[in-house]
This record gives C-alpha cells, sequence and structure tokens, in this order.
C-alpha cells in the first residue's frame, strides 16, 4: 500500500468507479420491482416514493464505495441488493409522515461526508450542523457526536482537543434540546426489534467489517451505528412512531452489515469456489431475512 493511500477519501474518483455503478443500477432494478410488488397491497408507487427509495440506495452505494479501499463487484452487489429489497426501505419511503426519511437521508450524508472529509475542524464543524439537524428530528440522535472518540490517534497530534469536541456537541445539544425530557429506557421494544426482529445479527455482521482494509475515518462511521443503537434504546419513541423508527434502525443495520459482509466472504470462508458458494447461500438466507 502506498503511502497516504489509506486516508479519507476524496469525493470525486468513486463517482467514476464502474463497480459502484453496476451494483447501484441493480439494487434500483430490485428496489423498483419489489415496490410495484408491494404496492398491490399497500400504498400506491408513485413518483415520491421511487425518489425516496432511489435517493437512499444512491447514498448508501457512495457510502460503500467511499469506505472500501480493496473491492470487487461482490462488495457492494450483495448488500445493495439487501437494501433495495428490504421491507424497511419500502415502509420508509411509503411513510405519511416526511421526517422519518428526512432523518435517515441527513444521516447517511453525515457518514459520507465523514469519508470525504479530511481536515478535521471542518468535519467537526459541518457535522456539528448536522448532528443538531439530527437531534432535532429524533431524539435517537444524541450521542452521534460521541463518535468523535474513534478519530485515529496521532504522534504530535497538532489538535489532540479534536477528539473530544464530539461530546461538547453532544452536551451543546443534549441541553438546547432538552434530551432529559425525552428519555425512556423502551427495553421491551428493543428487545423485539433486535432479538425478535434479528436486527442483531445484521449489526454483529457489521462489527465484523475488515478495518485494516478501510478508509481511515471508518471507525468514525462505525462508531456512528454502535452509538445510534444505544441512542434508540435510550430514547426510542412510543407506539407508532417507535414502530417507524424500528424501520428505519432496521435499514440502518442492514447497511452496517454490509461492511462486515466483506470480512466473512473473504476473510472466514475463503476464496476457494466452494467457500464462495457457501458464501453466497449465506448471502442469500440473510436476504430471506429482510425481505
Amino acid at each position: 500500500m502506498k503511502n497516504g493511500q489509506k486516508t479519507a477519501t476524496n469525493g470525486l474518483p468513486v463517482l467514476r468507479d464502474p463497480l459502484m455503478w453496476v451494483s447501484l443500477g441493480a439494487s434500483l432494478l430490485v428496489w423498483v420491482l419489489g415496490a410495484y410488488l408491494r404496492s398491490k397491497d399497500g400504498p400506491v408507487f408513485n413518483g415520491p416514493i421511487l425518489a425516496k427509495g432511489t435517493s437512499l440506495l444512491i447514498l448508501g452505494a457512495l457510502l460503500y464505495r467511499s469506505a472500501y479501499l480493496r473491492r470487487d463487484l461482490w462488495t457492494f452487489l450483495l448488500p445493495m441488493v439487501w437494501l433495495a429489497s428490504s421491507r424497511a426501505l419500502w415502509e420508509i419511503a411509503s411513510m405519511p409522515e416526511g421526517r422519518f426519511f428526512s432523518w435517515l437521508l441527513l444521516f447517511l450524508v453525515s457518514l459520507v461526508l465523514t469519508l470525504w472529509v479530511r481536515d478535521r475542524r471542518i468535519l467537526l464543524g459541518v457535522q456539528t450542523l448536522m448532528w443538531g439537524g439530527l437531534d432535532w428530528l429524533f431524539k435517537i440522535s444524541f450521542l452521534l457526536p460521541f463518535s468523535f472518540l474513534g478519530l485515529p490517534v496521532k504522534k504530535r497530534d497538532p489538535l489532540p482537543w479534536i477528539r473530544w469536541g464530539g461530546l461538547a456537541v453532544a452536551g451543546v445539544w443534549f441541553l438546547i434540546l432538552q434530551g432529559r425530557y425525552y428519555l425512556q429506557w423502551n427495553f421491551e421494544d428493543a428487545w423485539d426489534l433486535w432479538i425478535g426482529g434479528r436486527a442483531a445479527v445484521f449489526l454483529l455482521l457489521g462489527l465484523m467489517a475488515p478495518v485494516g482494509k478501510m478508509n481511515l475515518s471508518f471507525p468514525l462511521v462505525r462508531l456512528n451505528f454502535v452509538f445510534l443503537v444505544l441512542g434508540g434504546w435510550i430514547w426510542g419513541g412510543e407506539g407508532l412512531i417507535g414502530l417507524w423508527q424500528g424501520s428505519l434502525l432496521t435499514w440502518v443495520a442492514v447497511l452496517f452489515a454490509g461492511f462486515g459482509w466483506e470480512s466473512v466472504r473473504r476473510e472466514l470462508l475463503g476464496e476457494e469456489w466452494f467457500q464462495q458458494a457457501m458464501g453466497f447461500a449465506i448471502g442469500l438466507a440473510l436476504w430471506g431475512s429482510v425481505l
């Protein structure tokens, strides 16, 4: 690996990667077909629903491409198909209340910028505004600034304080938005989502991501997922709001699993054809659980 290769990714080169566009195109076909079939028993499949699902898949593809240093078509394809065919995506795109889609869109943009922006001061400034918007939409986001603790420690770092900037931002937004009034330890709903709904399988798969082969800023992305899960337990909604938040967290967990899938496919199963076939079978089984 050349010196400086493992850095935050510049945004423009990823747009020229044909593997990303092939996997994105396949996932969009799956999304359109799945949405059309689901619309027969639910909301009418229309332009706004199509646009919402498409925009989320585009950001998901950008996130995957920006995170990986080593890749092939299968790195992106199967996780993107998981996302496109998941029932959670249809539920998010067809929800009558727009803030669920807005929150997820803003969350994905935040993750992509984490991988793209190299200057940590600029990143902290931009993320401070985005964290405020996420907190305002849903209080499950209060812990996201803690992800800055994942910044890599460098010798003679001119900005040693920047790793703790997220803690200060989290405290400020918690006070401004009066987070203490929204505390509700919703253990039962969390159990139903992560254990009963099997979303924990995807979360654990995501934690197996090969960090050594990822963008240098990937630890921040991974901590975003971890702290979001904790925030969903501490500030989760109730009733219909809690149910819809469950769809958000399920889709996020499936997105996170895509990072760990590469580790399972290459490191645990190996490169032989029969090992890859086994991995493909496992991938299909996981796909069946998101439909």
